[in-house]
């Protein structure tokens, strides 16, 4: 089974590829935000930080915690959680090699 989640009316839509309907995977070659937006929202701060940390992502940091997807809330991207371009290096090695407790099909 394939998550498929609808675009929607005040979705984020800044490029034509997010105006359609999302598997993980067109999500990750189209970067589509508000995919993650939504995704992030239903993991829940709890989880989110969870993962946030057995992947040792950035700083870490949630403390602006999560807020409902929408055309006007970030999310993540304005909040607390940073990540250099080091760290983003050091994760997508990380990712490749898999070494991260999650299955090769995640990604």
């Amino acid at each position: 089974m394939t998550l498929v989640w609808d675009f929607q009316e005040g979705y984020d839509d800044f490029l034509e590829s997010w105006k359609s309907s999302q598997t993980p995977g067109t999500w990750m070659a189209s970067s589509c935000v508000w995919f993650s937006k939504i995704l992030t929202y239903e993991l829940g701060l709890e989880r989110f930080q969870e993962y946030l940390s057995s992947f040792e992502y950035g700083n870490q940091d949630l403390t602006s915690g999560l807020v409902e997807p929408g055309p006007l809330s970030p999310a993540w991207v304005s909040s607390s959680l940073k990540i250099s371009p080091n760290e983003q290096v050091e994760f997508i090695q990380k990712m490749v090699l898999g070494i991260f407790p999650i299955s090769c099909h995640s990604f």
